[in-house]
């Protein structure tokens, strides 16, 4: 127990200095060849410069990673910006939506299925309106045919009582 405190003790009198203790590995390229691939990519992209001649004047100063690993260098914002550029200068014949031609034979006619959400008791009323209106049509002639048929006894049995 002793040794512990004492070990604990000894390690929180070290001073750890922040700047020391580096994580991950080291870069080979120095802080200044890093600066000028930077630059390097800023002017070229403003200058509307390809990839392939930047990464060849990357070379020129001692890169010797690819492409991919040079765009990492790239100041912020500068691989955005020329997203936004190219898909402003786009061309314009590019006109309406992609899918189906207006006229296409393959159009779906009438009301597409859409499903009702999972559980709901709203969607289950609207799926049984037409059994609930073909459960109506048919209590509605078996009742016209019983009052029809009680119809008949009755004035038939008027018929008697008026022939006594």
């Amino acid at each position: 127990m002793a040794d512990r405190k004492a070990k604990a003790a000894a390690v929180e009198a070290v001073p750890v200095n922040v700047d020391t203790k580096k994580r991950g590995k080291k870069s080979q390229y120095s802080d200044e060849q890093k600066k000028g691939f930077a630059d390097l990519i800023e002017s070229g992209r403003k200058q509307d410069v390809r990839w392939e001649e930047i990464l060849s004047g990357a070379k020129g100063l001692g890169f010797k990673g690819s492409l991919v690993y040079l765009r990492t260098f790239a100041p912020k914002g500068v691989l955005k910006k020329r997203r936004k550029l190219a898909a402003k200068s786009a061309p314009e014949t590019i006109k309406g939506r992609g899918g189906r031609p207006k006229g296409s034979k393959n159009k779906v006619k009438g009301v597409a299925y859409r499903p009702v959400g999972r559980g709901k008791l709203t969607g289950l009323g609207n799926s049984l309106l037409g059994i609930n209106q073909i459960v109506a049509a048919m209590v509605d002639e078996q009742v016209a045919t019983k009052i029809g048929k009680a119809f008949a006894i009755l004035t038939s049995a008027t018929e008697e009582l008026k022939k006594l």
